[in-house]
């Protein structure tokens, strides 16, 4: 994804991302900007996965950065997740070419997450390892099946980071069942939300271009 398609796309977040700030950057454009101790952490991957890794730290800087957050290397706890300043909530993602980032303070929102995948990529073959039966005879019976099982996929993907931001643990695919509206508004019930600690129901949105599925979601302050 060129530049100025990431600039569209985080145009379009930004207008339904509020009080959270977002940040894009074309992982085939990266060309520096991220901190030594960045790089030295990049420097134990491949040069593709490298790539992406650092633009999405670029990515985090700059979302950061728009709510007047303190800036400085953006380290990894101990799976691998993003650690931001203390007192703001952090979710980076990578795919469809493009580094996501998405940030807010803490006081605004306690926990959250943002996930990007290339438009229609879910494999049918693993629609069983994520989705419940009823996910998945509504999905088989949508217009364009892969599309929307790649948005629903991207969702639960969101999910899991701002689960896993407010408890310190994931919540397995399925015991996130999702209700998805229309306009990409969605509302996930969590089976086990009472033994994570987290509310029984979380809502986020998913947007879909050409390119590029993502999704959002978070738990309020």
């Amino acid at each position: 994804m060129k530049e100025e398609e990431v600039r569209s796309l985080v145009k379009l977040l930004a207008a339904r991302l509020t009080p959270a700030e977002v940040a894009g950057v074309s992982i085939a454009d990266y060309s520096g900007g991220a901190h030594q101790e960045e790089e030295a952490l990049a420097a134990t991957f491949a040069a593709g996965r490298a790539r992406e890794f650092l633009a999405g730290r670029l990515a985090a800087a700059r979302a950061l950065a728009g709510i007047g957050a303190p800036v400085g290397p953006i380290l990894r706890g101990s799976q691998s997740e993003p650690l931001a300043p203390e007192g703001y909530a952090l979710s980076i993602s990578h795919g469809a070419g493009i580094a996501l980032a998405v940030a807010a303070r803490r006081t605004d929102l306690h926990a959250l997450g943002i996930d990007v995948e290339t438009t229609g990529r879910l494999s049918r073959k693993l629609w069983r390892r994520i989705f419940t039966p009823g996910e998945a005879a509504a999905l088989a019976g949508m217009p364009d099946p892969a599309a929307s099982a790649t948005a629903a996929f991207s969702a639960k993907e969101a999910l899991y980071k701002a689960i896993f931001a407010a408890s310190g643990h994931g919540a397995e695919m399925k015991a996130m069942e999702l209700t998805i509206a229309p306009d990409g508004v969605f509302r996930a019930r969590i089976s086990n939300a009472g033994a994570l600690g987290v509310p029984a129901e979380i809502d986020g949105f998913i947007l879909i271009t050409k390119e590029a599925t993502t999704a959002f979601a978070a738990i309020p302050a």
